[in-house]
């Protein structure tokens, strides 16, 4: 079989599959009852793939906009909430982050069939294969330094700041996540895999601290340009997909015993080093305007 160009087949939209169609004219009526700046017609495209949650693209005379809605049928417990979705974006585009205007939500299920949401359209590039390919590394350099940058200032951010205190529980995250998902793929098993079931046993026993974790300010040793470690601003090809263990680009964390003579100390006065969060996450994916 031979591999699928991502790129290709998941950038752009179709027509709306039949099990996911919307009844266009209702939402039409519903939505210049409720946005000041709609004109119809309404025109309904849906994104070809890559979400859990169905996302399509309204187009009017005017402007455009972007649909995402919980998937019809059978859903498993607390899966496709849309709704918390809608409200991360509100607090997060209240700061300034880079997503997109939030407009409404709605969970009157005869509007498009389930619970939706509607935001601005941004145009951009979506970016489907996260080592970018047929890219410059200096390009790749620029979109990675830009999505640590957001990475590291979403990170550093207090959930009560965000308006989000109440959102979820901070402490025991892991072990929440993993007897929640074990849950979830009980509920979707269709048969026995030996494999899963290794792992659904030995997650448990090797779950880190159960306390809130966050990341401390780090100290950090900057190699000066004689060292023949390739920078950061503009990594070579291997290193612009991934490192080798225990490298971070140009910026490389040692304890200060470890530090090369050469090397000047820099210490971070931020929560997260947004150079190291690359190093640290692996390859990225995200929406690049």
């Amino acid at each position: 079989m031979s591999p699928i160009d991502r790129q290709a087949a998941f950038s752009g939209t179709k027509d709306v599959s039949g099990t996911l169609a919307l009844d266009a004219a209702r939402l039409e009526v519903y939505l210049a009852s409720r946005l000041p700046d709609f004109v119809a017609p309404l025109r309904v495209r849906q994104f070809k793939g890559g979400q859990s949650n169905p996302t399509y693209l309204l187009e009017t005379p005017a402007r455009r906009y972007v649909l995402r809605r919980k998937p019809p049928g059978q859903l498993l417990p607390s899966a496709h909430a849309v709704d918390r979705e809608f409200r991360v974006i509100s607090a997060l585009h209240a700061q300034k982050f880079p997503v997109a205007a939030p407009l409404l939500y709605c969970d009157d299920a005869s509007v498009a069939g389930t619970a939706f949401y509607l935001m601005d359209h941004v145009e951009g590039r979506v970016v489907w294969e996260p080592h970018m390919p047929d890219t410059e590394p200096a390009e790749r350099a620029a979109v990675y330094d830009a999505m640590n940058a957001t990475l590291a200032r979403l990170h550093s951010s207090d959930p009560t700041a965000l308006g989000l205190s109440d959102f979820g529980r901070g402490d025991n995250y892991v072990a929440r996540q993993v007897e929640r998902w074990s849950k979830q793929y009980r509920a979707s098993e269709t048969e026995p895999i030996e494999e899963m079931e290794q792992l659904v046993a030995w997650l448990p026993a090797h779950l880190p601290p159960p306390a809130p974790v966050s990341v401390p300010p780090m100290r950090t040793q900057t190699l000066e340009a004689t060292q023949t470690r390739p920078s950061a601003h503009v990594p070579s090809e291997r290193q612009s997909q991934r490192s080798a263990p225990g490298e971070q680009g140009g910026v490389v964390d040692l304890p200060p015993q470890a530090a090369p003579k050469s090397a000047a100390a820099n210490v971070s006065p931020d929560p997260i080093c947004a150079r190291s969060v690359i190093r640290i996450v692996g390859y990225p994916c995200a929406v690049f305007p």
